[in-house]
């Protein structure tokens, strides 16, 4: 699973999405070898973690220690990262 971590007012994430991510999430070669989430590190929108537990946007950044944006991270299906969040 493909993590993308933004807030709102991120021009470089708006440019992340545009020309990489939503091309990988919609093409075909890529579109079957990941799944792709969108998490907004300023949001209290709600979420389930990966423990099924209720969340928001904004404290699940937190607890994976974003700051940064745009940050991609790639995690098992566990929720376990699976190399280093690329910032």
């Amino acid at each position: 699973m493909l993590l993308f971590f933004d807030r709102w007012d991120c021009p470089y994430c708006e440019r992340a999405l545009r020309e990489f991510l939503v091309p990988m999430a919609t093409g075909e070669d890529w579109r079957a070898r990941a799944i792709y989430r969108q998490v907004e590190i300023d949001a209290a929108t709600p979420l389930v973690d990966f423990a099924g537990a209720a969340t928001t946007h904004r404290d699940f950044a937190q607890r994976h220690r974003i700051e940064l944006t745009p940050t991609i991270f790639v995690v098992d299906a566990a929720g376990a990262p699976l190399g280093k969040p690329l910032v």
